[in-house]
């Protein structure tokens, strides 16, 4: 489920990303206004989008936005968030320039999905496990390696970075 949300996710920026630039778009120097649509209208289910915040909220996730068709088919925020609020993106940024990247290069015929990563990471190629895993692993994160998280320990309590990353230290730590 987390990996077709990503995939969702990533589509979504992509397309927004080429409306912006599309010729046929607003006239040079003129702002882009978003409009609003009802997610049925679009193709989507509210209810659907409805069920996914609630899960999301769970989640502790702080807004969701759902764009189709260069317009906004729902938009919720969590309490103490709105539209000027800035969000970081963790993760998604990472996914959103990685699988960018990916995409550019197995289309560019420079990587295979099932090349193993070895080849492009010459220190796994002694390594049992690491030898063994794909670039369609790594992609879909079925390649087995272990999270990055200590078990049992608080995210801002991990060891070296990634406490440094969830206590949100000012730079450079």
């Amino acid at each position: 489920m987390r990996a077709f949300l990503l995939a969702k996710l990533i589509s979504l920026a992509i397309a927004s990303l080429f409306a912006l630039l599309c010729a046929d778009g607003p006239a040079r120097g003129q702002p882009f206004e978003w409009q609003k649509a009802t997610p049925e209208s679009q193709g989507l289910s509210g209810q659907k989008l409805d069920a996914l915040k609630d899960e999301l909220a769970r989640r502790r996730t702080r807004v969701l936005l759902v764009i189709r068709n260069d317009k906004i088919v729902y938009e919720w925020y969590a309490e103490g968030n709105n539209q000027a609020k800035t969000q970081g993106t963790a993760s998604l940024a990472k996914a959103l320039v990685g699988g960018l990247s990916l995409g550019v290069a197995v289309s560019d015929g420079r990587i295979q999905l099932d090349d193993l990563a070895m080849k492009y990471i010459p220190v796994w190629k002694d390594d049992a496990k690491k030898s063994t895993i794909t670039i369609r692993q790594l992609g879909s994160h079925t390649s087995g390696l272990a999270d990055s998280t200590t078990p049992g320990v608080k995210n801002e309590e991990q060891p070296c970075w990634m406490g440094d990353f969830w206590k949100r230290l000012p730079p450079p730590r």
